[in-house]
């Protein structure tokens, strides 16, 4: 029978709300067709129709001022199996942000790695050549990570945010899942909620944490659950 081991811990101070992590852009309604591997492609070998896994790598480092609209969604398996994440960000503001997604999809070792760096101060935005129009709107965003192999699903929203800082970062595997948020500052409003699932009986739930901050706050949180054979 498996067992889940879950070290968790939670260290929250002074400042609001958390999380950005912003991330690739797609924006909806426009096709994906040119996303390609730029990795390379792994081989599981016969029978031949088996699809190769892919290798993704990817990364952005913005600076700037204006108005973003960014989403991401990640999977290693096919619907509710394996690990996945999902990010998005929006807003008008002074923007510097660095975002990491190494992915690999082979169904018996997959891995997920996010990195995730962000500073970022709500403002109306005016050109003064005014060939952009001025834009105005609070930031928001989430990042999400799900690992069905451990059982555990971790986020992080912010809403009506005017500014955020600090870095995320995401490690899973097949046996483990860890998150940690360090040097997060958010001023607005945030939501950070855990669940770990028994991966046997998923109606059974281990652990369950949701908090929702408003105000300013700073704060560190790390979360891990790692599953072995007992």
């Amino acid at each position: 029978m498996k067992k889940i081991a879950i070290a968790f811990g939670i260290i929250a101070c002074l400042a609001v709300l958390s999380l950005l992590l912003t991330s690739a852009s797609a924006q909806g309604g426009e096709k994906e067709d040119w996303m390609v591997c730029p990795g390379g492609w792994g081989d599981l070998g016969p029978p031949d129709t088996r699809l190769d896994p892919a290798v993704v790598y990817y990364m952005k480092d913005i600076r700037g001022k204006g108005y973003e609209d960014c989403r991401a969604t990640i999977a290693t398996h096919t619907r509710n199996t394996g690990l996945g994440a999902s990010t998005s960000s929006r807003g008008s503001a002074y923007i510097e942000e660095y975002q990491m997604f190494d992915v690999d999809t082979h169904p018996n070792t997959p891995l997920l790695m996010i990195e995730s760096q962000v500073n970022k101060s709500y403002r109306g935005v005016r050109f003064n050549d005014e060939l952009v129009k001025p834009i105005n709107r609070a930031l928001s965003g989430e990042t999400c990570v799900k690992s069905y192999m451990v059982g555990a699903m971790v986020s992080e929203r912010y809403m009506d945010t005017y500014d955020i800082s600090g870095a995320f970062e995401h490690t899973g595997n097949d046996t483990s899942s860890s998150t940690a948020i360090t040097d997060r500052y958010v001023y607005g409003t945030e939501r950070f909620a855990v669940t770990v699932k028994d991966i046997e009986k998923r109606h059974h739930t281990i652990m369950r944490v949701r908090e929702e901050l408003t105000g300013e706050f700073t704060m560190d949180r790390e979360v891990t659950v790692d599953r072995y054979d007992g």
